[in-house]
């Protein structure tokens, strides 16, 4: 779905995203509706969030998004 200024979709994910952590071409918010997820920076910093979580990822910002188990979240990004 698309509202003013953003772009919007559940999806689902497993595994690892990446194989290094990659810039995010905009600004993108991931809300995980069920399973857990784990934001690794290009320092080696490990964000972990969960169901009912939230995490906001900078655009331009290297960001390598892993799934341990399969999970579904909503993510919101920045159109622009």
């Amino acid at each position: 779905a698309r509202m003013q200024g953003c772009r919007t979709c559940i999806a689902a994910g497993y595994g690892a995203l990446s194989r290094a952590p990659q810039a995010i071409p905009a600004d993108r918010l991931i809300w995980i509706l069920d399973g857990y997820a784990e934001a690794h920076s290009a320092a080696g910093k490990v964000t972990h969030i969960s169901q009912g979580e939230s995490l906001v990822l900078a655009g331009g910002v290297p960001v390598r998004l892993v799934f341990p188990q399969l999970t579904i979240y909503l993510s919101v990004e920045a159109e622009g």
